[in-house]
């Protein structure tokens, strides 16, 4: 077991009994811009990632308090690995402590068998897309450790209170001989999936998921006869439920919702039917009574911005 230790704190193993002092940490350290629930704390810790071994996750302990925390994870299903996060308590910042968990992490991940490796997201379901740009120094720790940030990748919001799609926007897919609705049935269900398949297989899993669930109410196609051509998932966030997409409710209020995954296949790309789905889209999770709408993980600032989405976070996402 790797042990590394210091004449002022210690890196041991996580365990179970630390969540409290590491939901504290993230108070101490995130919660002044980001805030959560230690529910969805620990379900984004646990619950919500089953691949999660012990020995994954490392503490810095200083006179039996916890100052640092990190997370390793990796997913064996399609072999990818990261780090969900890492933190360090305000007081005990710039002193190599970061660098030491995140050397502690790396080490761990590399005994396992992974195609890719990331930062923020994990292996799996993580809390970010990428690492937040507010703090700008989580930026530079992680560059100083080997990490470039080639893009940056943004979540969108808005308010959906006075929401009104622009005119002729849904009547251009129309006029196309497109009909946008919801799946009827299993079969139309498992035709939208098998279209992530062909065309977006890295979405394909969230369909899925949602189509196993039985809520094809989720579902927003973009239907050439029987034929898909677009899709997308919509939610209200599930706060009970523990709905990944009801992360930020805190801040957002219980009334958020979420719209995401949106995609055309390449030979209707450039039609308008990719802004027709986000405007009815955005319409129905309005009469469901959302009101803060999130479209999360997207470059398209100005795609979704011609039906009033603004910028509301942005990542750096890495490269190695």
């Amino acid at each position: 077991m790797l042990c590394m230790s210091s004449q002022k704190y210690q890196l041991r193993p996580y365990s179970n009994s630390d969540f409290e002092a590491i939901y504290a940490l993230w108070q101490a350290t995130m919660s002044d811009r980001w805030q959560l629930t230690p529910r969805f704390l620990r379900r984004m810790l646990h619950e919500g990632y089953p691949s999660y071994q012990e020995g994954d996750y490392w503490v810095a302990e200083e006179a039996g308090r916890v100052i640092g925390f990190v997370a390793a994870q990796y997913d064996p299903t399609d072999k990818s690995a990261g780090i969900a996060l890492l933190m360090v308590s305000p007081d005990k910042q710039r002193q190599g402590i970061g660098t030491r968990l995140h050397t502690a992490a790396m080490e761990r991940l590399r005994g396992y068998d992974y195609a890719t490796i990331n930062l923020a997201h994990g292996g799996g379901d993580g809390l970010f897309p990428g690492v937040p740009t507010d703090p700008p120094d989580s930026m530079a720790f992680f560059s100083a450790n080997g990490w470039g940030f080639p893009d940056t990748s943004y979540d969108l919001i808005q308010n959906l209170t006075d929401y009104q799609t622009p005119a002729g926007m849904v009547e251009r897919a129309e006029q196309q001989g497109i009909v946008l609705r919801t799946p009827k049935d299993a079969a139309e269900a498992s035709a939208v999936v098998e279209f992530e398949q062909i065309n977006f297989p890295f979405w394909r899993r969230f369909f899925a998921e949602t189509v196993q669930a039985g809520r094809y109410g989720d579902i927003l196609a973009a239907w050439d006869g029987s034929t898909v051509v677009g899709s997308l998932l919509m939610d209200r966030a599930d706060i009970e439920g523990m709905s990944t997409t009801a992360l930020w409710h805190l801040m957002l209020g219980d009334d958020m919702g979420t719209i995401g995954a949106v995609g055309v296949e390449e030979a209707r790309q450039g039609r308008g039917i990719g802004l027709a789905l986000v405007a009815r889209a955005s319409e129905m999770v309005k009469q469901r009574g959302v009101r803060q709408c999130v479209i999360g993980w997207t470059g398209l600032l100005n795609f979704y911005g011609k039906l009033g989405y603004r910028v509301w976070r942005s990542y750096g996402m890495t490269d190695v």
